[in-house]
């Protein structure tokens, strides 16, 4: 595999209530603090971004296990929850995944559980996971739904 390398400029004006962007090739946004921090919540932040890229991690990380081991997965929802503290400083807690994975067969038991079985491995390969485990605690919750055949 080839090593891989992403740049990102970013600009910042003002304190805390500033305002600023980023951009990189495939993303362009407006970056504010959060209204809760100070912030006017104008553009994204740091910690909705922290969340995203956990989510889209995984996401993209089981993509490539249903490719690879050829799974019956026609479709995944993703809901992703961060969850911060700020008491000194401000620290995430922990992050939440909740999918429901759709079959394109069954879903019969073992399919099913083998199914989610990867699911949790994708979580546990994701680069975002590896990067923060030891001081984020993530969590996964997942059903598996049949998904509709055309009649």
């Amino acid at each position: 595999m080839q090593n891989l390398s992403y740049t990102v400029t970013a600009n910042w004006q003002g304190g805390r209530a500033g305002s600023g962007s980023f951009e990189s090739q495939h993303l362009r946004e407006r970056l504010a603090g959060p209204t809760e921090l100070g912030g006017t919540g104008a553009g994204t932040n740091p910690e909705e971004l922290l969340v995203a890229a956990a989510a889209s991690c995984l996401l993209l990380t089981f993509a490539a296990f249903v490719e690879r081991y050829t799974l019956p997965v026609s479709k995944v929802e993703l809901a992703s929850k961060g969850e911060f503290e700020s008491t000194t400083r401000l620290r995430v807690v922990r992050i939440v995944h909740n999918a429901v994975l759709w079959l394109e067969q069954g879903p019969e038991s073992d399919q099913a559980q083998s199914t989610l079985n990867m699911l949790r491995r994708a979580e546990q390969a994701c680069m975002v996971s590896t990067a923060i485990r030891n001081n984020v605690e993530v969590g996964l919750d997942a059903v598996v739904k049949r998904a509709e055949r055309p009649s």
